[in-house]
């Protein structure tokens, strides 16, 4: 792993990063014999990620992320992921929210890319993006009093290169996977 971080200045911060895996892993072709044989796999991640402040309630942060995996016996798989973010929490006001819009496109799970998502109060995402498609969530925090609090988060993948989306009990017919959560806080 070797990152490079550049802060020209207090609005700006931006870095590359370079991490590449090596590791041994079962083959996936069926010998004769009943022995699966280990191969070599790697993995190397190519990113640019920027944060820029353009207020002290606005932020917008985007990344674009590149993925070369190999294995042997298999056909060499790439996959990207860029995404960007607009955040907005203001000092003086109850009402913030986050959003995020990503494409990607990664040749199988293989080549998947995480990416950590902002989420409700206590709670938090890290989602293995993997296939074609786009994706998107809203967050929005309200703090209704003193002793109140509101949080909701709607999200979306859209995926252009299949009609159903996983399998057994939690399958989908269609490309559309949504999800909204709600959660309120009461202190006293």
């Amino acid at each position: 792993l070797a990152q490079l971080t550049y802060k020209p200045s207090k609005k700006l911060e931006m870095y590359v990063r370079v991490r590449e895996r090596n590791r041994q892993e079962n083959t996936d072709v069926d010998f004769d014999e009943g022995i699966d044989y280990l191969v070599q796999e790697k993995q190397t991640n190519y990113r640019y990620n920027y944060s820029y402040k353009i207020s002290e309630s606005f932020k917008i942060k985007g990344r674009v992320e590149l993925v070369n995996y190999n294995k042997e016996e298999n056909p060499f798989e790439t996959g990207y992921l860029i995404y960007q973010d607009i955040v907005y929490k203001p000092k003086s006001s109850p009402l913030s929210f986050s959003f995020r819009y990503g494409l990607f496109d990664t040749d199988s799970y293989n080549s998947r890319i995480y990416a950590y998502e902002n989420d409700v109060l206590y709670a938090f995402s890290v989602l293995p993006y993997y296939g074609q498609g786009l994706r998107y969530y809203f967050n929005l925090s309200y703090k209704i009093n003193k002793n109140f609090s509101i949080w909701l988060r709607f999200s979306q993948t859209y995926f252009t290169d299949r009609d159903v989306i996983s399998s057994g009990l939690g399958e989908i017919q269609g490309r559309t996977r949504s999800e909204i959560k709600v959660q309120v806080r009461a202190k006293f």
